[in-house]
């Protein structure tokens, strides 16, 4: 059975650096995102992954093809690791959405989960996806880490999802771009968290760890 599931969110895209809602908009990475990516991959040459998954959408395929590169391993793409999908609000910036989605914003904000932003997916969807490829991975039969490369939403969703109602996304911060968050799977498939937002391997690498934390943009 996998004993860990190392979760990359991407690298910086250029909604990022301004602030615009992703979700499953096709944004590719900016030049500092593509540096964020090449110490990705040298990072999981110390991690020696047996599988590399990846979001399908551009800005974590990129990640993923480098460390498939580096790792001598293919990355297998999959849409359970896309971003949340967030409709209309896709490359709005955060005041935008507060005027054009007043009370949809304000919902929220305060956590309801029944929200659809844009029109796009609740809480509860996006944690189904997460849970079926978590147990995808768990019961694949394999040994040794694997690797996933996907979104701030997602990593920031997963303790929710592991924990059950005693834990929420509203308990943990923002996974900063190119982070690296370690899930460790238990004997009889419990999930323990290991490491959250470690951003190691960035170092050195100038807007990438000094950079004071942003609001949750997906």
């Amino acid at each position: 059975m996998t004993s860990e599931l190392c979760l990359f969110r991407h690298g910086r895209t250029t909604w990022n650096e301004a602030g615009r809602y992703q979700g499953w908009a096709d944004i590719e990475l900016d030049e500092l995102g593509r540096r964020q990516a090449d110490a990705i991959a040298e990072r999981c040459k110390e991690i020696a992954p047996v599988a590399i998954y990846t979001s399908d959408l551009r800005r974590c395929v990129d990640v993923a093809e480098l460390i498939a590169q580096a790792c001598d391993l293919q990355a297998v793409r999959d849409v359970r690791l896309r971003e949340r999908n967030v409709g209309k609000w896709s490359g709005l910036t955060r005041a935008e959405i507060a005027v054009q989605f007043a009370g949809e914003f304000q919902a929220w904000n305060k956590g309801d989960e029944r929200v659809r932003p844009g029109g796009g997916e609740t809480i509860g969807e996006l944690n189904a996806r997460i849970a079926q490829f978590l147990e995808s991975v768990r019961s694949s039969g394999v040994t040794g880490a694997v690797v996933a490369v996907t979104h701030a939403g997602w990593i920031r969703s997963v303790p929710a999802v592991a924990f059950g109602n005693n834990f929420s996304r509203h308990n943990v911060g923002v996974p900063s771009q190119g982070s690296l968050t370690t899930w460790h799977f238990g004997d009889d498939g419990s999930l323990r968290l290991e490491a959250y937002n470690d951003r190691g391997h960035l170092l050195g690498i100038e807007g990438s760890v000094s950079e004071v934390p942003a609001p949750a943009i997906y």
